[in-house]
């Protein structure tokens, strides 16, 4: 059987590297108007055309997660942006938790299941498994970990990744190309990773979610949820409203630290924690256990 094709989504963009900024967008929305500011996003930009064509999505995620600014003026200004330093923020954050947890658990337990549901590339826990095996590759023998996402491009390239960050140890993690809400688990996690999925939910839906991969958990496991905050909106109303809501498309719903904690409430979860302390304080992670 052929190895498959790498992934690669590094692209050199032809763009001429001008100087964009919030003035001249300004200057260009006024003139414009939203759709042919869409379509100016979308022919400069490959990160615009990522973010308007498949919100949310993995490759756009992974460029921005990387740190690499790509050649283009539109590039680094989507790329250097304050909300992009957030989602960086957000990731370094969820792993810290997720590496004080696993070796927190180790301490009474001997096996730990892990699920990063709408995983996309899944950064997070790729780099948790790396650390953890430097931090001691026995741990690795005791943890399973699987990454769930519909689109299986994402978890080609997740696999990708980790073949060649760890080289030893694959058997620890497994690919699952299927809905978040349809996994085969019944009380059996330690921990769910939920990052970033409930950003574009209601108040309704996010609890509906919630509700339904609660019977993943065993009893006392742990549910990380993070969700974008108004603190953004605040900080940076011309990209959160301008950019991302108007020409990209997107449609965020902001949530407080309260808006979290009902949500796992009412969800049937006690909220034990909220995260609440990347530089930019653009996002909240949400830490909750199955009520008994």
């Amino acid at each position: 059987m052929r190895e498959a094709k790498p992934i690669l989504i590094f692209p050199q963009d032809n763009a001429v590297s001008i100087t964009i900024n919030e003035v001249t967008l300004r200057k260009a929305y006024m003139i414009l108007g939203r759709e042919k500011m869409r379509s100016f996003f979308k022919e400069k930009s490959i990160i615009a055309r990522w973010m308007i064509e498949d919100q949310g999505g993995w490759k756009m995620l992974e460029v921005v997660y990387s740190g690499k600014i790509l050649t283009g003026g539109l590039n680094r200004y989507l790329l250097t942006s304050v909300p992009a330093e957030g989602l960086r923020n957000r990731v370094k954050a969820v792993i810290r938790y997720l590496e004080f947890q696993i070796k927190e658990i180790f301490k009474d337990v001997k096996r730990l299941k892990i699920a990063n549901l709408g995983c996309g590339s899944a950064k997070d826990i790729i780099t948790v498994a790396k650390n953890i095996k430097n931090f001691n590759p026995v741990y690795l023998n005791y943890l399973d970990i699987d990454c769930v996402d519909i689109d299986q491009e994402a978890l080609q390239y997740a696999e990708q990744i980790t073949k060649r960050e760890l080289r030893t140890n694959l058997s620890s993690i497994r690919f699952i190309n299927r809905s978040l809400v349809s996994c085969p688990y019944h009380k059996d996690v330690d921990i769910v990773i939920l990052v970033g999925i409930i950003c574009g939910l209601s108040h309704r839906e996010s609890v509906i979610l919630l509700k339904k991969i609660k019977k993943y958990l065993k009893p006392g496991g742990k549910l990380i949820a993070s969700n974008v905050a108004p603190r953004m909106l605040e900080r940076d109303p011309f990209f959160s409203k301008v950019v991302l809501e108007e020409i990209m498309g997107w449609k965020l719903i902001y949530k407080t630290p309260k808006e979290i904690r009902d949500i796992f409430k009412e969800a049937g979860y006690n909220c034990i924690d909220i995260i609440f302390d990347e530089p930019t304080r653009f996002h909240i992670i949400g830490i909750g256990t199955p009520f008994t």
